[in-house]
């Protein structure tokens, strides 16, 4: 892996501004800044309705008590006490009353006092219907309300008063900011606590994760994965890298001993050949190659023909033509026959095959392995021998020239047989000459010679 791919693949330390949890905690800010001004604006209005709701209430009252308080002023039409007790409630600061007037019985203006002149025509007007009607009157809003003056048990007249919310809705607007502020310095320090906790629990672990597997990936099998401790999913995730690195680890050894193998399979002089559980050539050492070159023509002979550079592939049938083929499966595929040892015979060549099974790591058998021998020279080395141990006298010497095996030829020169349980007398004893053999045989030099041997009975 060149540097520009590992420094490609590397994870990033630190803040990643294209992490997935930052923008998972961007879409989850944005959700919540949403929900929280779709709130804030709720709770501003209800809270708006709810406090013009509670000035109208308390403006209802009021003007009862002042309507109450002030009855016999109206009864008489004297304005000075009507006005002395309207103009405070409607000339101080951030004053809720703003206009006030009282009618007599004939529906007469007796006082008008406030801020707000232009809602004297409808308070006039809702002041002569309560006089009318003799009961109490609103406006819609509530804002402008209008009450009979009772003097003992006679409408005398009517007050009416007009009320402003102006402040009232300031005042919910100030408690709205308030709280809308309050909310979203919630909402960004829930947001930062957010990222800093999926940070701290899943972004670095995930991180540290990456980073671990990319070193496993690159070759070092012994680095430690912490995440495999850990009980959530990401525990789980690194239980599978730790799985992962283990089997990587159990693979490499394998591999480094296959290394071996392979090299002490190519460097043996011993001819092997991989074969799997379908007699398909997996595998030929050099020594399987130079031994089929060598032979290509023998086996030519007996109709098999092959490429000896091009063994694998090849299936091992077609090394047993005819019927044999059918024996030579059957004869493998019984566990209790393997390992199986086989003389083969091709022209003047002659070879021992050794086939042993090979089984997987579960008992399975997945093939076989094949040693090949070239023992033609042994067979015709030992024929040789064979023949003058028939056709002539033979006998086998120890250093000091005692007789250490004579064939029947040998023994029956000297009237004995080669089981006859006799000892034999040391050859340097028979004659100077056959001693002075051995001695240049001790120093390592042959000894050509006719030697003769008087026999007792000759």
């Amino acid at each position: 892996m060149t540097q520009e791919q590992m420094t490609a693949t590397t994870p990033k330390r630190g803040v990643r501004f294209n992490s997935i949890f930052l923008k998972l905690a961007v879409v989850i800010g944005f959700a919540v800044a949403g929900l929280t001004a779709l709130t804030s604006m709720e709770y501003g209005q209800s809270a708006v309705k709810i406090a013009v709701g509670e000035l109208a209430h308390a403006s209802a009252e009021v003007n009862e008590l002042l309507t109450t308080s002030l009855s016999g002023a109206i009864r008489f039409s004297d304005p000075a006490p009507i006005t002395a007790a309207i103009e405070p409630l409607t000339s101080h600061h951030e004053a809720e009353m703003v206009q006030g007037l009282a009618v007599n019985a004939a529906g007469e203006l007796v006082s008008e006092t406030g801020i707000d002149p232009d809602l004297s025509p409808a308070l006039l007007e809702l002041a002569l219907e309560a006089l009318e009607t003799g009961e109490p009157v609103a406006s819609e809003d509530g804002l402008m309300v209008a009450d009979p003056a009772i003097f003992g048990d006679s409408v005398v007249g009517a007050l009416a008063t007009g009320w402003t919310d102006a402040y009232v809705r300031a005042e919910a607007a100030a408690a709205h900011r308030r709280v809308s502020y309050m909310a979203y310095a919630t909402v960004a320090v829930g947001i930062v606590l957010f990222v800093l906790t999926l940070r701290a629990w899943i972004a670095k672990p995930m991180t540290r994760l990456a980073r671990d597997l990319e070193k496993i990936a690159n070759g070092d099998l012994d680095t430690e994965v912490p995440a495999a401790r850990r009980g959530d999913e990401l525990g789980d995730i690194g239980k599978v890298v730790e799985n992962f690195r283990q089997h990587l680890a159990e693979g490499a050894e394998s591999e480094r001993k296959i290394m071996f193998r392979n090299a002490a399979l190519d460097a043996t002089s011993a001819a092997i050949m991989m074969v799997d559980a379908d007699m398909n050539i997996t595998d030929v050492n050099p020594s399987v190659v130079a031994l089929m070159r060598q032979y290509r023509d023998a086996f030519r002979a007996h109709g098999l023909e092959f490429d000896p550079d091009d063994l694998v592939g090849m299936n091992m049938d077609d090394f047993h033509p005819g019927g044999t083929k059918d024996r030579a499966r059957r004869i493998l595929a019984d566990p209790a026959n393997l390992p199986y040892d086989a003389d083969i015979n091709l022209a003047d060549a002659r070879f021992t095959l050794r086939i042993s099974p090979v089984t997987g790591p579960d008992g399975r058998h997945i093939g076989y392995v094949n040693q090949w021998r070239d023992v033609t020279e042994t067979y015709f080395n030992t024929a040789v021998v064979n023949a003058i141990d028939t056709n002539m006298l033979k006998a086998d010497f120890d250093l000091d020239g005692a007789v250490v095996y004579a064939n029947a030829l040998f023994s029956a020169a000297f009237g004995r047989s080669p089981d006859d349980g006799g000892p034999w007398d040391a050859m340097t004893k028979v004659t100077a000459r056959l001693a002075a053999a051995f001695v240049r045989c001790n120093r390592g030099g042959p000894g050509y010679d006719e030697y003769q041997i008087e026999l007792a009975d000759c």
